[in-house]
């Protein structure tokens, strides 16, 4: 597994919009953990209500919040068994191993249903948002 700085890093770097629906997976054991950004994209996006109505136990993915080491603050994770992750991410556009340990998965963002556009700003919002919680 990689540093979590490291981790942080790659969660922070979202300007770009092809980076707006990626999601890291970090492979730990049998488990992958996604941080900050990607665990928002799983607990919000992929792992839906829609989503989770289809799925026998029906519970969303657990999120869980950590206080760093690093600086202050705290930063959030999911984790799941490495063969779930077509429960957790049904719908994905590309899977790309990054070595042994850590896969890239895309997906399609939801776009806005009032005709704007789909900004970092208004995801970061919504990310942020949810950090609060």
């Amino acid at each position: 597994m990689a540093k979590l700085e490291d981790v942080f890093v790659v969660e922070a770097d979202r300007r770009d919009s092809e980076k707006w629906s990626k999601i890291h997976l970090f492979k730990m054991g049998d488990f992958w953990r996604a941080y900050e950004w990607s665990a928002w994209l799983i607990a919000v996006i992929t792992y839906n209500e829609k989503v989770r109505m289809t799925t026998r136990d029906r519970k969303p993915i657990h999120v869980t919040r950590m206080n760093r080491t690093d600086v202050e603050g705290t930063y959030c994770f999911v984790g799941f068994p490495v063969k779930s992750v077509e429960k957790y991410i049904p719908e994905r556009e590309n899977f790309e191993s990054v070595g042994d340990k850590m896969v890239t998965i895309t997906i399609n963002l939801p776009q806005p249903n009032d005709g704007s556009m789909l900004s970092y700003e208004r995801l970061n919002e919504a990310f942020e948002k949810c950090q609060k919680l």
